[in-house]
């Protein structure tokens, strides 16, 4: 199999070629007669690069002529894990090819039609000018590209996307609150890219233009909500260069020396779960600017060791020995406890950038022989952030736990069961260690390169929106909050079910106001339930303010906080009801937004465990009872019940044996015709299940494979102009 395209930039101007790729990725180069020229990379990995010509119908672009000046960008679009194309022309319009092809095998074809049409074009009717040169980038972390199109003027045009990830549309967006470039002029001809070059989790911006030169905008706010910087001088990774010409800057790893592989730690001591996108002996490079301690090879071998493994086998901590010796597994996640004061001088030295050399990570990995309900401390092994509803899983708890020191209120833990959570959308950030626990048998995980969210992942956040859910946000003036979940899933139950997310004490105590929902005396952050019952279910909510003894002991105290929730994701045919059990005060929570009361002091307990992960127990009785109220769903339901979008939900169970039930949404029926196909890793079609008009609403369909072999396939949704595709994994 070929290489995938994937963010590929040029400028089709007589003497400049200009490449952006991910590792092992091809090359395009335009040609000022508007001819596109295409390069298969020969010795992927390497760190030494060749290029082959490929002509005729192999380029997936013979034939089409670009015109002058022209600048390609490449990006999943429309979320169905391939490269589709856009081409910003001298003459200011964006155009649109979409790769009716794969991934690895792509096909473009012109979509030039308005948004009403059968082929539309995302960006019709859109002229900056002179010369487009549009870049695409999450730039407010909402799981859906943007676009920024630079000009002749040396503007950049902000267009937000207001649709999807897998039905975009753009928005310009303007003014110096809404569009991060509103003040923005390079001068004359502006190409924007965007890279994470700091390593701090958010997009910077390099700009090139017409005088040679490359502009430096660091993103000073954060993934959701930028604020660019410009740097000059010396903070300028590229002052003093001078390309002659129409610069257009682009980053890639080409030699595979993981020169991006960079991290940055800020904020104050505590612990990280940490990873890394290169494996082997790797801990004494990537904490080099670290504090390191107890072991050979650190700043001082006396003193507490710092640095942690977790044994899967022994379910308990393991302290390095030897910094400069010992191995980090593809996959596999440590722990660090970061001191701010790095040199041991005696004052503050956080925030630093951490980065590691070698070879990144570029094939997949597996973490096995989990014990049934034991836990493993997981990495993201790649350079890329990785969708955790992407990754294959068998018997394991739908839910990942990622420790966040900086989290507001305290240092804890986030998680996200695939339908909620304060883990933004289920993604995992580069470098981010974060755990799993098994559940109905021994379990295992495997993270694959498809899992990047950069490219199937976009496409699958569509697919695995939640059923419903909704949230309390709890605080305690302005030092202290905390958020607790419930979601509503086909698979969920009254009591404890697999996508139940506990809720798990942090590493270190410290004063916090907790919110936390229990079922069967378990702890929980989200607690999952049924989308569809009979009469009610009612849930103990508590919420507790803590304090810390001499014993390390959390203390329960009476103090003043305002609970909130949010419902604009309830299902139409669930409502909500709080009651206080303390004053029998009894709360609708579609009338009401807010209430403001006082906890209480009810004892303490151990702000510790016994064990690597370590659940908040019960303490007495909660605050609250939350009463889950559902009417029957019928063919007469009011709107609110169809729903919105097309969308394809996770298949359950998944992996399974013998049957899985693949679950999906058509929101109008009006001459829609659904087809339901699955494919065998091939490519082949094994199966059709579905293939006629369907009327609007959520539909299920069993599937049970009696024929097949155990192995991986695809199951693919077409509706509508749109596919949605979803790995199975079939055991026998």
């Amino acid at each position: 199999m070929r290489n995938k395209i994937v963010q590929i930039i040029l400028l089709s101007v007589p003497g400049i070629t200009i490449i952006t790729a991910q590792t092992d990725y091809d090359c395009f180069i335009g040609e000022e007669t508007g001819n596109v020229n295409y390069y298969e990379r020969q010795n992927s990995g390497a760190a030494s690069t060749s290029f082959s010509a490929v002509t005729g119908g192999s380029n997936p672009l013979n034939g089409e002529d670009v015109g002058m000046h022209s600048s390609l960008e490449f990006v999943d679009i429309d979320g169905d894990g391939d490269q589709d194309c856009f081409i910003g022309g001298h003459d200011g319009l964006t155009y649109y090819y979409k790769n009716t092809g794969s991934s690895s095998s792509p096909t473009f074809v012109e979509w030039d039609g308005n948004a009403g049409s059968a082929d539309p074009n995302p960006f019709y009717g859109v002229d900056v000018g002179i010369k487009a040169a549009p870049a695409f980038v999450d730039i407010d972390g909402d799981g859906d590209y943007d676009c920024f199109i630079g000009e002749n003027d040396g503007n950049i045009n902000y267009y937000k996307n207001t649709g999807n990830s897998t039905s975009p549309t753009f928005t310009l967006t303007t003014g110096s609150d809404d569009d991060p470039f509103d003040d923005v002029d390079v001068g004359t001809k502006s190409t924007p890219v965007f890279v994470d070059i700091d390593g701090d989790g958010d997009y910077d911006c390099f700009i090139g233009e017409y005088n040679g030169s490359i502009k430096y905008y660091r993103n000073t706010g954060n993934s959701s909500s930028a604020t660019f910087t410009v740097q000059t001088g010396g903070d300028n990774p590229f002052n003093g260069v001078d390309d002659g010409s129409w610069s257009k800057p682009a980053f890639v790893n080409i030699d595979g020396d993981a020169v991006l592989n960079t991290v940055s730690i800020s904020g104050t001591s505590g612990f990280r779960m940490m990873s890394s996108p290169v494996s082997g002996t790797i801990y004494s490079d990537l904490l080099a600017e670290l504090w390191i301690q107890g072991m050979t090879g650190g700043d001082v071998t006396s003193g507490d060791a710092n640095v942690w493994t977790y044994s899967v086998a022994g379910q308990s901590w393991s302290a390095l020995s030897n910094l400069s010796t010992a191995s980090l597994t593809a996959g596999a996640g440590f722990l660090v406890y970061v001191y701010a004061d790095t040199d041991n001088d005696g004052d503050d030295d956080l925030a630093v950038t951490l980065s590691v050399n070698g070879t990144a990570n570029n094939s997949s990995a597996t973490v096995g022989s989990i014990a049934d309900g034991g836990w493993a401390l997981i990495g993201n092994l790649y350079v890329a952030t990785i969708d955790w509803d992407d990754v294959s899983k068998t018997n394991l708890a739908t839910s990942a736990y990622v420790y966040d020191n900086a989290k507001s209120g305290g240092a804890g833990y986030i998680s996200w069961n695939g339908s909620a959570g304060s883990l933004s959308n289920g993604l995992i950030a580069p470098f981010q260690g974060f755990w799993v626990q098994a559940s109905g048998g021994t379990g295992s995980i495997t993270i694959d390169v498809a899992d990047k969210s950069t490219t199937a992942g976009t496409f699958y956040k569509t697919m695995n929106d939640s059923t419903g859910s909704m949230s309390f946000a709890i605080s305690s003036g302005e030092d202290y909050e905390d958020n607790t979940f419930v979601s509503f899933m086909t698979n969920g139950e009254a009591g404890m079910d697999n996508a139940d997310a506990y809720k798990l004490l942090p590493m270190t105590a410290s004063e916090r106001v907790v919110g936390i929902s229990y079922a069967e005396g378990n702890g929980l952050d989200i607690s999952n339930l049924p989308y569809v019952h009979e009469g009610s279910i009612a849930i103990p909510l508590d919420v507790m303010y803590l304090t810390v003894d001499a014993d390390y002991n959390f203390v329960t105290n009476e103090n003043d906080v305002t609970m909130t929730w949010d419902i604009s994701s309830l299902p139409g045919h669930v409502s909500l009801t709080l009651t206080d059990n303390a004053t029998g005060t009894a709360v609708n929570l579609t009338e009401e937004s807010e209430i403001i009361f006082s906890t209480e002091a009810k004892g303490s307990f151990p702000a510790y465990g016994s064990g690597g992960v370590n659940i908040y127990p019960q303490v007495g009785e909660s605050r609250f009872t939350l009463t889950v109220a559902y009417s029957t769903l019928t063919s007469n339901d009011e709107p609110a019940n169809v729903p919105g979008t097309f969308a394809l939900r996770p298949a359950y169970p998944n992996p399974f044996n013998p049957s899985t039930t693949i679950s999906f949404d058509i929101p109008d029926a009006t001459d829609r015709n659904t087809s339901l196909y699955i494919y065998d890793i091939t490519g082949k079609l094994v199966e059709t299940l579905i293939n006629k008009v369907l009327p609007s609403g959520s539909h299920a369909v069993t599937w049970d494979p009696k024929n097949l072999s155990a192995g991986l396939y695809i199951v693919q949704l077409k509706a509508s102009n749109k596919t949605f595709n979803q790995k199975l994994t079939f055991l026998k």
